[in-house]
């Protein structure tokens, strides 16, 4: 297994250092505990085997990588603790970066949810709240939504679009009284198919 070493980590200047003064561009993964955001990351970018992603322990903060594979592809994936409120901010490499900060140099923000939990949808109010939260501050950002671990072989394709459907419908009734459009994308994902790899292609391709 790739040590957390080898895994291009940005330093706390490099993170926090804006496109427009030479910084890279930003995604941001959220979500709930368990619900995949570091699996993804590490199967995409870092070779990891989806078995091999049973073993990876919960983020506690947030791990900020860079993903470089050429001169043209060129980013940080900031990937947050299930369990951290990013309205109180988030420490990282020992010093506080403010919730205006990371919004403010964001380019695409990803919220991802476990589609097997059968309480999924306790995770949305967390999500409108930082869908409402990034707008405010940045409405460049591009919003995307991974409904996540809907393997095939676990789930008809009849309950991944009820479950999708569901989420939309919610997402867009919260997000009515909220002035200007906040359009957002979803996908349906799994690390087990090339779903993911599809997913992040398209959120790649927006940057």
């Amino acid at each position: 297994m790739m040590e957390d070493d080898d895994l291009n980590t940005v330093s706390f200047e490099d993170a926090i250092r804006p496109f427009e003064e030479g910084g890279d561009k930003k995604i941001l993964l959220t979500g709930p505990r368990r619900s995949g955001k570091s699996s993804i990351e590490r199967v995409i970018f870092h070779k990891m085997s989806p078995h091999e992603t049973l073993f990876l322990e919960p983020t506690q903060n947030m791990d900020v990588r860079l993903i470089a594979s050429n001169d043209f592809v060129r980013f940080q994936t900031w990937d947050f603790g299930g369990e951290l409120s990013l309205k109180n901010g988030v420490i990282y490499k020992g010093k506080k970066i403010q919730p205006d900060e990371i919004y403010k140099g964001c380019s695409t923000l990803i919220f991802v949810i476990d589609a097997e939990e059968n309480d999924f949808e306790h995770s949305l109010p967390k999500m409108i709240e930082t869908l409402e939260a990034a707008y405010k501050v940045n409405p460049a950002i591009h919003f995307e939504v991974f409904l996540h671990k809907v393997d095939v072989e676990m789930m008809s394709e009849e309950t991944k679009m009820e479950k999708s459907k569901f989420i939309q419908n919610i997402v867009s009734q919260e997000l009515l009284d909220i002035e200007g459009d906040i359009l957002v994308s979803y996908h349906l994902t799994s690390i087990h198919d090339h779903s993911v790899l599809e997913a992040f292609s398209k959120v790649v391709q927006k940057l």
